[in-house]
């Protein structure tokens, strides 16, 4: 801190006063010690001029005064040093500063997403609210169809995590519990619920708006798990719904041309 650095070099100052008035200590003991034997050479019993200070308590006095000043020198340097790593005591309130207003921003942009957040999960709430039961309607309504009416409700929940019921039954069966041909029946059926609610135009002949402004239907591989029964009946509800909206279905296999190909004839 500065204020330790001006404490340091004080000490410095006194240090060095003490040291140089030692000094002067010394030169005029040496001088008087000096003086003293050249009037004693050859006199007998001379009374001569004691001095206030010997020489070795000025000796004394000027380590004192050295070992005093290396102790506050190296007090100097720790001080200088800690200045050094903590920079110019301007430069860093000015870096407080702007990272005061950094904050501020950022405290603002995260109160905006919070708002935003909490407005979605409002609005996700909602929409889940509406969509769910129509979803799960119209989903089990294909279901059924795709499987003969063997199954005749969807349950989807709040995690779109999906489930079927068989007719008459209260139980819902996890998708996990179904065999993976009419899992994937399932999972048909909601794509094709959702098709129905979110995109323009609907499926099927009851399409409410022009066949050229509704969007294709992509399926790539939607049967591959299917027996040929499954894949017929799939066929067969896909042809219908290509009445109202245009459906690619894309598949590596030639089961699909042949058995189309059967409908057909």
């Amino acid at each position: 801190e500065l204020e330790q650095v001006e404490r340091a070099l004080q000490a410095q100052r006194g240090a060095a006063e003490a040291l140089q008035t030692a000094r002067q200590q010394v030169v005029g003991a040496e001088k008087l010690f000096a003086v003293v034997a050249a009037r004693g050479r050859g006199k007998a019993n001379a009374n001569l001029e004691q001095p206030t200070v010997t020489l070795e308590q000025a000796t004394l006095g000027l380590q004192e005064a050295q070992r005093r000043i290396a102790a506050q020198q190296a007090l100097l340097e720790r001080a200088q040093g800690r200045r050094g790593v903590q920079g110019d005591p301007e430069l860093l309130e000015a870096e407080v500063e702007r990272l005061d207003r950094q904050l501020a921003r950022l405290r603002d942009d995260y109160d905006a997403l919070t708002i935003a957040l909490e407005t979605l999960e409002q609005a996700d709430g909602e929409m889940r609210e509406r969509f769910s039961p129509a979803l799960n309607r119209r989903a089990g309504e294909y279901f059924n169809r795709l499987t003969e009416g063997r199954y005749e409700q969807v349950r989807l929940n709040r995690e779109l995590e999906a489930g079927a019921e068989l007719p008459g039954s209260l139980i819902s069966h996890s998708v996990l519990a179904l065999s993976q041909g009419t899992a994937d029946q399932l999972w048909l059926a909601v794509r094709l619920a959702v098709c129905d609610l979110a995109l323009p135009g609907g499926l099927g002949a009851e399409a409410d708006a022009d066949f050229d402004e509704r969007c294709p239907l992509v399926l790539d591989d939607a049967l591959a798990n299917f027996d040929d029964r499954r894949a017929a009946v799939a066929l067969g509800l896909l042809t219908g719904l290509a009445a109202g909206r245009q459906i690619l279905l894309f598949t590596c296999h030639s089961r699909e041309e042949r058995l189309l190909a059967e409908q057909e004839g």
